[in-house]
């Protein structure tokens, strides 16, 4: 029954709490750390990496930028810890990236607000 309200995605982050700890609470202390511009490009993000990942091409296209701008966004990500490259980099335009699970879900609540 736990797994399948962790799977649950609008109760997935408040199903995460032991006494005063809160997931919610920790990703909304970095959320806020994030610049704006990062903001909406991690929301913009997290969609994309609910499918499994994604690479640059879709990246640019989501973002609707030049490569060059999407590049940036995503190394700013990384940068941050929001999103991460589980394959290793091998090219820009080859690497897979991901938004983390709960930091998604959060995303998306966020968009949503």
């Amino acid at each position: 029954e736990y797994a399948d309200r962790l799977d649950d995605p609008s109760a997935a982050l408040d199903e995460l709490v032991a006494g005063d700890m809160s997931v919610r609470r920790r990703i909304a202390s970095g959320w806020q750390d994030l610049a704006d511009g990062d903001r909406w490009v991690l929301g913009r993000l997290a969609g994309l990496a609910e499918d499994g990942g994604f690479t640059l091409d879709r990246a640019t296209e989501a973002l609707g930028c030049g490569e060059r701008a999407a590049i940036r966004a995503v190394e700013s990500l990384i940068d941050a810890g929001a999103v991460t490259s589980p394959a290793g980099e091998v090219t820009a335009h080859a690497a897979l990236y991901e938004v983390p699970r709960l930091l998604g879900l959060y995303a998306h609540e966020r968009e949503g607000a």
